[in-house]
């Protein structure tokens, strides 16, 4: 794990500094191991043209991870020793969480590919000798494992106002997608994997139900106006969207109970107008970039399989990915929406 220190114009660097910041972030980040492959660290002095205040010394500090994207964290205090202690701690808490958080996706992506892999051949075979009611028996629990994509685009389409609420339920669109299937499945292209095939027949299935009349609440554009991101370091760089949106099984019963009843309902309240906002945005995203997004940041698909969903260059897939999450980290920067 390299680690490189910087400082800005009004810090000063030393190597003092220098051998104490690589000390910290080795004794809080060595563990990850070889999953880091660099970390940076960054002083500032956040009121340089004013005299010192009580929180004017910032450390960012940026994990580099091996095949993923890197993490970023800060924090300020009234000295460099501080500040440094509390990005290194912030980072290492969060890197635990979120590569939990993958770790755990990329499994249950393994057992479903794996239990998709077993099933397809099954499903063929009936229908190939037209025996409906086995090949929907086979189907329908395959399908269980994408509750959570339908659910999910139902609620983006829903806040976007380009469907109505409870105008179709997840069962309803999954019930439309075994049919769908079942009428369709002979002619399946067989290089496409079947979990990748079921997944362009929800999204199409809900392409038809959108009414056209509906209006959306906001554009991408109106999104974007509002945004101003002048220091994306400012805010922790996390996965802070899918804790809101409820995938990150690190949470625990402890972390979800406030102190009082009251602040905990405004808390819920506060989260719940959070995640319509994050839909918001999301839906109002173009199709291919949203998809891109949902598929290999929420739902663990490997970037080559949201290439070969979509039809695209892998490249353009994640140009996609992160023009969505920038996106994401803007307008979380603006509002504060910190977790």
């Amino acid at each position: 794990m390299q680690i490189h220190v910087n400082t800005d114009n009004h810090t000063v660097g030393s190597a003092e500094l220098t051998s104490q910041a690589e000390a910290v972030a080795e004794a809080a980040l060595g563990h990850f191991g070889d999953r880091i492959t660099r970390v940076e660290v960054y002083f500032s002095d956040v009121n340089s043209s004013q005299k010192s205040g009580e929180k004017d010394k910032r450390c960012v500090m940026e994990a580099r991870l091996a095949g993923s994207q890197p993490i970023t964290v800060s924090h300020q205090s009234s000295s460099l020793d501080l500040s440094l202690a509390g990005a290194a701690d912030r980072l290492e808490k969060t890197l635990k969480r979120t590569l939990r958080r993958r770790d755990s996706l990329s499994k249950r992506r393994a057992r479903t590919r794996t239990e998709f892999t077993a099933v397809d051949p099954l499903l063929q075979r009936g229908a190939e000798i037209g025996n409906q009611e086995d090949f929907l028996t086979l189907l329908r629990p395959l399908l269980s494992h994408m509750r959570d994509h339908a659910s999910r685009e139902l609620r983006m389409l829903e806040t976007n106002e380009l469907l109505s609420r409870d105008q179709v339920t997840a069962d309803d669109l999954l019930n439309e997608v075994m049919a769908r299937a079942w009428l369709r499945f002979a002619g399946r292209p067989r290089e496409i994997p079947l979990d990748l095939w079921l997944v362009n027949l929800v999204d199409e299935t809900l392409d038809e139900k959108i009414n056209p009349e509906l209006r959306r609440k906001k554009s991408l554009d109106q999104h974007a106006a509002e945004v101003h991101s002048e220091d994306l370091h400012q805010v922790d760089d996390q996965d802070w969207w899918v804790w809101l949106l409820g995938e990150d099984e690190t949470i625990t019963l402890g972390d979800a109970i406030s102190s009082g009843e009251s602040t905990a309902a405004a808390d819920q309240l506060e989260k719940r107008e959070l995640k319509d906002r994050i839909h918001a945005l999301l839906g109002a995203m173009p199709k291919a970039q949203r998809q891109a997004f949902v598929l290999h940041i929420l739902e663990a698909y490997e970037l080559y399989e949201v290439a070969m969903i979509q039809d695209r260059d892998e490249t353009e897939v994640q140009a996609d990915i992160e023009a969505a999450r920038n996106i994401l980290r803007e307008v979380h920067l603006l509002r504060g929406d910190v977790p």
